[in-house]
């Protein structure tokens, strides 16, 4: 049994060391999560039907283009949740889950929001004893709207580096994902840990955090994908969102199956990398999970034939409907391995 100790910290009964838990992939389920044991239940689309008075659902606001999947994070011991102010979370000893939602973007100050709900994040999991955020999910609401010569992702890059970007190490950020949305508002959920993963970069391309100022007045702050060695043996790699980019420069910006060959190339590459960092040798059809992001609706059908005929057919896919943080890119690529 857990609750909140003297300080503010969670406290978590024993557990044997493992892989905290692990990803199912299930079609969609109005069932509510009765066993105790759901870490997260990551739901694409409407949220009929699915209460987010349970800290435990997070909904991805982007629209289905495929037949929608639920993933489920399934835990190897009973997972506590509850609400911290504006934080809803779920949580054993080695890992918690936690979402936020802005209703509403302040357009003249969305760069300051972004930093003081980035500054709150880090207080809260520091106080339940899971400081270092491993992976970090994030969706804006139109995501390329300018404000005084900067869009919105570059103001969320600012407010972003100013709460972590700036006092943390670069080899300590998180994968991470931002993708816009139609829906109002800003949402964020995260995967957290009471240690570090290991950052993994890709030679192809420049870290995001060493962008140059073309692309904005600060650089993101993300590492390109994380591999995660839980206590006991379980190991997790978390993909960042990638896109068909090398060096720093976007490629083929007028053909979406350039695009996608270059972004599965960029993700064979770090594969590689977490290879020489201790993973197992993966390949593609072997991961756990994909969410491919789509710009053009109309270019999803011919993308998801693609990816399936150079990936495989049995992979979990997730086809969505997203702005891509470069007007010129057409696709984001993220994935995962549940060790």
């Amino acid at each position: 049994m857990c609750g909140p100790a003297p300080d503010g910290r969670v406290q978590y009964a024993a557990m044997d060391a493992a892989a905290p838990f692990h990803l199912r992939a299930d079609p969609q389920d109005t069932a509510p999560p009765s066993d105790g044991f759901t870490l997260a239940r990551v739901r694409f689309g409407p949220q009929e039907g699915f209460p987010m008075e349970d800290p435990r659902n997070v909904r991805v606001p982007l629209q289905p283009l495929n037949e929608p999947l639920e993933e489920r994070w399934v835990a190897r011991h009973r997972v506590e949740s509850g609400w911290t102010g504006a934080f809803a979370w779920a949580g054993l000893p080695e890992a918690m889950l936690v979402r936020i939602t802005l209703e509403e973007i302040d357009e003249p100050r969305f760069a300051t929001q972004v930093e003081h709900l980035y500054r709150a994040l880090y207080a809260f999991l520091k106080s339940t004893g899971h400081p270092h955020p491993l992976r970090i999910w994030q969706y804006i609401e139109r995501i390329h709207t300018p404000y005084q010569g900067l869009d919105r992702y570059q103001r969320f890059c600012a407010g972003r580096h100013r709460a972590v970007g700036a006092h943390m190490p670069p080899e300590r950020l998180p994968a991470a994902t931002v993708i816009g949305s139609r829906e109002p508002g800003f949402t964020l959920y995260a995967l957290a840990a009471p240690e570090p993963a290991l950052q993994i970069e890709n030679p192809r391309q420049v870290s995001a955090f060493r962008y140059p100022p073309e692309y904005g007045p600060v650089s993101p702050s993300f590492s390109r994908a994380v591999l995660k060695r839980w206590p006991g043996g379980g190991v997790h790699l978390y993909i960042s969102g990638t896109a068909s980019i090398v060096g720093h420069a976007s490629r083929h910006p007028e053909d979406a199956e350039a695009q996608l060959e270059e972004t599965l190339q960029n993700l064979e590459v770090l594969l590689e990398r977490a290879l020489e960092a201790g993973a197992p040798a993966l390949r593609l059809d072997e991961l756990s999970a994909f969410r491919l992001y789509v710009r053009h609706r109309h270019h999803a059908e011919r993308l998801e034939a693609r990816f399936r005929s150079l990936v495989g057919h049995a992979v979990p896919l997730a086809v969505l409907e997203g702005e891509i943080c470069r007007r010129e890119l057409l696709l984001e690529v993220e994935a995962a391995w549940y060790g």
